[in-house]
């Protein structure tokens, strides 16, 4: 009986044990899931409230993040040897660009999304080249402002992706002689001005920037319009025309990167 008795004093001793863990698991998981729901609360107020530019005199813009994707023809290991490459690629109409990142890339094109860089590569590989996707990523801007001068921030912001992805679509289409010359002059020369008028009216505008962050954006943008110039001036051969496209495409998301990483 006293066997009994102890072996049930013990039993009740590990139950009540057992039971003060399962209360303290519980009292954490009411914790957590409080904690939880305070920060999702809070990101429904900073993601929807502050992105209607109503209740607070600072709004925050937000440019999100995105990549282009570079197919190379192969990689080296000195710049010297990728750039003669280049020379073959751009007068076959790719665009000859040589990137370094690691090893040096003879870069042939340029796409907005990774399955159509990933379509070329493939092509190469099964013609015998070492071909592999390069990818640029051009981050985020997260940055607070004051006033009124939100849209013309953001325009000014994705301007460059703008103008990618126009000469990436008049590029394409002029290799499948979807569009002749004219035609792609047409476009650059729409994007020229659209371009043009964004630097003037960014110059024009009073916006909470200094001046450092100013100029830095009228300076690419003016660069993006030369770029564009050069290629709506343009008066050699086709093959040629279309490897500057391409360069151009280049160019225009390195300097939204460049843009990206100093515009904090």
């Amino acid at each position: 009986m006293t066997t009994i008795l102890k072996n049930w004093r013990i039993k009740r001793h590990l139950l009540a044990k057992k039971g003060k863990k399962l209360s303290f698991l519980f009292f954490f998981l009411c914790i957590l899931l409080f904690f939880l729901l305070i920060i999702n609360v809070s990101d429904i107020f900073s993601s929807l409230i502050t992105s209607e530019k109503s209740l607070f005199l600072i709004d925050k813009i937000e440019k999100t993040s995105y990549n282009a994707y570079c197919v190379s023809y192969a990689d080296f290991d000195s710049e010297q040897e990728a750039q003669t490459y280049c020379e073959e690629i751009s007068q076959m109409g790719g665009m000859g660009i040589v990137f370094h990142k690691g090893e040096y890339f003879a870069l042939t094109s340029i796409y907005p999304t990774l399955i159509e860089a990933q379509e070329i590569q493939k092509n190469l590989l099964e013609m015998g080249y070492d071909a592999k996707v390069v990818k640029l990523e051009v981050k985020s801007i997260s940055k607070d402002y004051k006033g009124n001068n939100k849209e013309i921030i953001i325009d000014c912001l994705q301007s460059f992706r703008e103008i990618f992805l126009t000469l990436y679509d008049t590029c394409s289409d002029f290799d499948k002689n979807l569009t002749n010359e004219s035609q792609v002059k047409g476009e650059l020369a729409k994007i020229w001005t659209e371009n043009k008028n964004l630097q003037n009216n960014f110059a024009q505008t009073q916006v909470n920037l200094t001046d450092e962050e100013k100029n830095l954006i009228l300076e690419l943008m003016s660069d993006a319009n030369d770029l564009v110039e050069e290629a709506l001036l343009f008066t050699g051969e086709k093959l040629q025309l279309s490897s500057l496209l391409k360069q151009i495409c280049f160019d225009i998301v390195q300097q939204n990167i460049y843009l990206t990483e100093n515009f904090v």
